[in-house]
């Protein structure tokens, strides 16, 4: 990576990858690379469980289809009150999940964004992001 002073240009390589703001002189002010998130893969997986399940028992049931996730993404990024809520319910749900993978020169990162569905109503959706 260059940092060129005079033009505040920020280079990898032969691509501009952003520029400081010389009016602030501020990191904050740096234009990101142009990156989009990709849809990597999607689907749907019907799961179920007893009314009056532990937090920690939906949350594993609901991650089956999220398998890069995994039980402790769920209740991140659901929140242990809102599976509580959906365990003191006899449940037979689908979970409809999207993956995407975002690339940069720098990082790759990837997105789950889902939803749980039952009787006609959604809950949802949810997002858990992380990096490789």
């Amino acid at each position: 990576m260059t940092y060129l002073e005079e033009t505040g240009e920020i280079f990898l390589g032969d691509e501009v990858l952003g520029e400081v703001d010389k009016a602030g002189n501020s990191f904050a002010n740096i234009r990101k690379a142009k990156s989009d998130w990709v849809k990597f893969s999607s689907g749907s997986q019907v799961v179920s469980w007893k009314k009056n399940a532990t937090v920690s028992e939906v949350a594993g049931l609901i991650a089956i289809p999220l398998a890069s996730l995994g039980v402790y993404g769920v209740i991140a990024a659901m929140g242990s009150y809102s599976i509580s809520v959906l365990a003191n319910k006899n449940f037979n749900a689908t979970v409809s999940y999207t993956l995407y993978k975002l690339n940069t020169n720098l990082i790759q990162s990837w997105k789950m964004e889902w939803k749980v569905i039952s009787g006609g109503t959604t809950y949802g959706p949810y997002t858990y992001v992380w990096t490789n």
